[in-house]
């Protein structure tokens, strides 16, 4: 085997391993996330109050079960000049949250749903 080949198949692996290492780190969600984490003409969805643990953006999710984020945003922001809505349930059914255009609400224990509930921990699809 010459040197070459050798060069070229440690480069190869050395390549291979950060290509990975970059698809790892790149899926991960923030351990910490906060308000400016939001991207502009963005509606986030924070894990906890305040705007903390992991987020969820985008500018809609017809079923956040596909992002194992549902019923876990605790504090939202909106990033966009457009008012969009959260809903209760997938698909964009049950109860309705506007959500109003530049935004933050950074505690959804404090807006009620109904008479006996709140959004914290509610939010299934959103638009």
């Amino acid at each position: 085997m010459s040197k070459n080949t050798i060069v070229r198949r440690l480069s190869a692996g050395v390549g291979a391993l950060v290509a990975s290492a970059v698809l790892v780190t790149g899926t991960a969600a923030p351990a910490f996330a906060g308000y400016y984490d939001c991207r502009p003409e963005k509606i986030c969805l924070f894990e906890h109050i305040n705007y903390g643990g992991g987020l969820v953006d985008g500018t809609q999710a017809p079923n956040l079960s596909w992002l194992r984020f549902n019923d876990k945003a605790s504090s939202t922001g909106n990033r966009s000049g457009t008012s969009r809505h959260a809903y209760q349930h997938a698909d964009y059914k049950g109860y309705a949250l506007k959500i109003w255009r530049e935004s933050q609400t950074p505690d959804l224990r404090k807006l009620s749903m109904s008479s006996n509930e709140n959004w914290n921990d509610k939010i299934s699809s959103f638009r």
